[in-house]
């Protein structure tokens, strides 16, 4: 074979310099388009501590950060064989041992998804017996990729094998920058096009440990629940400091899922707002600054409210009584009109419970519900108004987060306290709050919906499903503390 000549040789060397060149170009071009927040990162950087070592003659690549070599000369060989290692370290057979699926009776709830979901665990022939983790199958339900370097073995990988959700972290941006000359970003991305699929660029610039989990945490919880309990992770060069702080976050993440919402609740919550908005109506704003006089009493329907509100009868007239929820027909009952009524709940029972009571008791009480109640309870009062919680996107989509109340979860207490302080409100007492109870016969008041007072065909099927519900549920003993004399 004829050897080389010298103009020969820098020719290659030419259009290997300009095939890196053309490969940079493409890719800004594809970031700006496509990623803008990235190319923001990536357009004005100056390389200075990580540089690419392209040597003439040879038909692979270098990258030395800080004065060292990380790949001796063999970038794309030593990342391919890497990437197949992988492979074969996660054979398709190979179990993902995270939490265990929720079995029957997780689903308790008596709505559509509930009802559905029972059925399909009673059908499945996995059983708490028989789970011994989920099979990976031929895809990866979640790559974490620890470190882009130059980027070939993250191109090799997802070649070969689909992965749904791709994150990929990088603490050295500057190594990021250099894989552009390298690896073609828009061929990558364009294997998570697919429905269903993503893939997360986590890079910034982070050295110490608490910047690395701050740089974790600010990425990777969007992809919950992929990451962290179906995620397999490949750690490039061996970044331990990286490796430490992501598994660190994992455990953090556990937290994030117990608030999950049920998405069939999330799903009802936006179609009753898009009823009531496109119906019209009122709705109470939050107004900073008012001063309220009067005490404000706020009224739930635990157990105590049948042994206090005999001293509520007597201030009756001193005070603004809002009832809440449930505690609208025991308050009724006791001759109590509230001067408005409170609701959180969207489900369908709402409206169940207030036919219960009567419409004609409730047609000139003011309500003030949630702007996602069932549009069918607001057809029972003749004044409604709405208001909108400041942790809810609706509030936003409609011009009113300033206009919002606060801390209106869990209970429909809740939010009148939040509706009460945030219209002025200071003097606030609590009747039949109670968030516990002494006996596990009288959870709530007796003459609401669940008590032993209410003898309603409605009232029955109540009580009979919160006994079922209850079963399920893990009772725990609290003992009086005896104040201490001093």
């Amino acid at each position: 074979m004829a050897k080389k000549t010298k103009k020969q040789s820098q020719r290659a060397e030419q259009d290997d310099g300009r095939i890196f060149m053309q490969r940079l170009q493409k890719n800004l071009e594809f970031f700006q388009k496509r990623r803008p927040g990235l190319y923001k990162l990536l357009a004005n950087m100056e390389l200075q501590s990580v540089e690419l070592v392209v040597t003439p003659g040879k038909n692979d690549v270098d990258m030395v950060a800080n004065g060292v070599s990380c790949y001796r000369g063999l970038a794309r060989e030593y990342s391919v064989d890497e990437a197949t290692r992988v492979l074969s370290e996660n054979p398709e057979s190979k179990r993902i041992l995270t939490y265990a699926p929720p079995w029957e009776r997780s689903y308790s709830r008596e709505n559509f998804a509930d009802h559905i979901l029972r059925n399909i665990v009673k059908a499945s022939p996995v059983t708490p017996a028989t789970f011994k983790g989920y099979i990976r199958g031929n895809v990866f339900p979640s790559m974490v990729f620890l470190g882009c370097g130059l980027g070939y073995h993250i191109d090799e990988l997802t070649k070969k094998v689909p992965i749904i959700n791709g994150i990929i972290i990088e603490r050295e941006p500057e190594k990021f920058a250099v894989s552009l000359y390298t690896v073609d970003w828009e061929e990558i991305c364009s294997r998570f096009s697919r429905k269903g699929f993503s893939l997360t660029f986590a890079i910034g610039k982070a050295s110490h440990p608490e910047e690395i989990r701050r740089l974790v945490r600010q990425y990777m919880t969007r992809d919950v629940p992929f990451y962290p309990f179906f995620s397999t992770y490949y750690n490039h060069l061996a970044d331990v400091d990286l490796a430490k702080a992501v598994l660190e976050n994992a455990n953090d993440l556990a937290v994030i899922t117990t608030n999950w919402s049920h998405y069939d609740n999330e799903l009802m919550r936006l179609s009753n707002a898009v009823h009531n908005i496109r119906r019209g109506g009122r709705y109470l704003p939050r107004l900073d600054g008012l001063k309220q006089d009067k005490p404000l009493v706020i009224v739930g329907s635990g157990p105590s409210l049948d042994a206090r509100v005999k001293s509520l009868i007597k201030v009756r007239d001193k005070v603004v009584v809002v009832s809440c929820g449930t505690s609208l027909k025991p308050l009724l009952a006791h001759g109590v009109r509230p001067d408005v009524h409170v609701e959180l709940d969207p489900s369908y029972r709402l409206h169940e419970l207030h036919q219960d009571i009567g419409e004609d008791k409730l047609r000139d009480l003011p309500l003030l519900a949630v702007s996602e109640v069932n549009p069918f309870v607001t057809t029972l009062f003749r004044k409604v108004f709405y208001y909108f919680k400041f942790d809810n996107a609706q509030c936003s989509l409609v011009g009113l987060k300033g206009k919002a109340f606060a801390n209106c979860n869990p209970t429909v207490t809740n939010a009148a306290l939040s509706i009460g302080y945030g219209l002025g409100f200071r003097k606030i007492f609590l009747f039949g709050t109670d968030y516990g109870f002494e006996s596990v016969e009288k959870d709530h008041s007796a003459k609401s919906i669940y008590g032993s007072d209410s003898d309603s065909g409605l009232s029955r099927e109540y009580q009979e499903r919160a006994t079922r519900e209850n079963k399920q549920r893990k009772i725990f003993q609290c003992h009086r503390l005896k104040a201490a004399r001093y």
